[in-house]
């Protein structure tokens, strides 16, 4: 599904997202700087 979010991101950071529906966790998102 395409929930029609934009998270610009910064050369060397990434996203990680865990959902609710897939992973039994509660929903996050994670801004990571490497």
């Amino acid at each position: 599904d395409y929930v029609g979010k934009n998270l610009p991101t910064a050369p060397g950071e990434r996203v990680r997202l865990r959902l609710e529906n897939v992973d039994r966790e509660p929903d996050a998102v994670w801004l990571i700087k490497e």
